[in-house]
């Protein structure tokens, strides 16, 4: 039961946030006169039509994640797209002759349609989307990552008169050891309370921080309280490296751990409606540093993002905590998805921004279909890569039962 409750979560928390992404797309082509033919909540073959206002006909499709809006124009799955899709079936793993091979999915695929019959062309000389000046047409791609920012900040904004806010107040536990690091080494272990280190009391976080960030390369004895027992440990710190080895430095100096995660206690706080739009704002602007951490290097983004299975996972586990943790989850999860449709990857919104700039740079020339055919296989390459790293991170998790989730 616990299950079916987390997965009907899960689709109508991503169909909300896909839905209001593709939203900002709709509005601001609705507001520069560009026509759309098709808004569409779902994927897949149509399961209801709810009706036509105007030029766009609005549907409910059978796969109930997400959602896309068919701008005249742009028109999903013709050239050169897929020129592209039958060569990266080859590099991504499949024969030209499986259908199937090479998909990427809940990947949009809004592209100049290059397969336009002359009736098409004057159809949409006045409202398609090429029709429209560079400006218009990147605040067309721009409005949907900020439409996900905004319900993001939306989200955040107003958790702390709702649901409450999470509040992790640090602590001088161990939440998890780094397997083969020196912290098993010595023996350390998960919900141990690190009481001393070399006869100095660490009672806080921040004194069993300093005192291990202090000592690189010595002998220190450290003790512990494990339940009611109290347990002597012995280690050595060792300076914390980068992705390419280099010791991390603070001030300057050389950053010494023993591989473990510090702890923290969780509670959920409630305030006023002024207090929580401000509280919001913080949560908000944190996110930047931990981004940029996530994003310096293919390792970070491969560790740190996470594909459905993750989301499955955190949705669960969102679930069984409460409605606070829900909306934390669906308030990262769209941040998120704005930063991500952002990169300048093809296919992305970013790409599509990026070749507006190509476009502009070039006084208005537009890429040929050749170049874009090259572009969108450089994008499906990027997003194969990047999607196949992150589910083997995901699966190897699951197998090792590092993935989190609830019993």
């Amino acid at each position: 039961m616990d299950n079916i409750i987390s997965f009907i979560v899960m689709v109508v928390m991503l169909g909300i946030l896909v839905v209001v992404h593709e939203w900002g797309h709709f509005i601001v082509a609705r507001i520069f006169k560009i026509r759309v033919d098709e808004f569409s909540i779902g994927f897949g073959p149509r399961a209801l039509r709810i009706g036509r206002r105007g030029d766009t006909e609005y549907n409910v499709r059978w796969i109930p994640l997400g959602g896309y809006v068919k701008i005249a124009g742009m028109e999903a799955d013709e050239e050169p797209i897929n020129v592209a899709k039958e060569k990266a079936r080859g590099l991504l793993g499949g024969s030209p002759d499986d259908a199937n091979a090479g998909e990427l999915p809940l990947v949009a695929e809004n592209t100049p349609d290059r397969a336009e019959t002359e009736e098409q062309r004057l159809r949409d000389a006045e409202d398609g989307f090429y029709s429209k000046p560079i400006w218009q047409r990147s605040l067309v791609i721009f409005a949907g990552p900020l439409m996900s920012f905004l319900l993001g900040v939306f989200i955040f904004c107003n958790m702390g008169w709702t649901t409450g806010i999470i509040v992790s107040d640090p602590t001088n536990a161990v939440a998890k050891v780094q397997p083969g690091d020196e912290a098993a080494r010595m023996g350390l272990q998960a919900d141990d309370k690190i009481v001393n280190i070399n006869g100095k009391v660490t009672d806080t976080q921040d004194k069993m921080i300093a005192a291990i960030r202090g000592n690189i390369g010595k002998d220190i004895v450290v003790t512990v309280l494990r339940g009611q027992q109290t347990v002597v440990l012995r280690g050595k710190p060792h300076p914390l490296r980068d992705d390419f080895g280099k010791p991390v430095l603070i001030d300057g100096k050389p950053v010494g751990v023993l591989g473990f995660t510090p702890g923290y206690n969780q509670h959920i706080d409630k305030f006023g409606f002024v207090e929580s739009q401000k509280k919001g704002l913080q949560l908000i602007s944190s996110i930047g540093p931990m981004l940029k951490a996530v994003f310096s290097s293919f390792k970070s983004v491969r560790e740190n993002t996470g594909s459905v299975l993750s989301i499955a996972s955190m949705t669960k586990s969102a679930v069984k905590k409460g409605p606070a943790d829900v909306a934390g989850v669906a308030g990262s999860l769209t941040v998120s998805l704005a930063i991500f449709n952002l990169l300048p990857i093809p296919i992305l919104d970013g790409g599509h921004l990026l070749i507006f700039l190509i476009e502009a740079l070039r006084r208005g020339r537009r890429l040929t279909p050749q170049q874009q055919q090259n572009f969108m296989l450089a994008g499906l390459i990027c997003i194969g890569i990047l999607f196949l790293a992150v589910m083997s991170n995901d699966v190897l998790k699951a197998i090792h039962g590092t993935l989190p989730r609830v019993r």
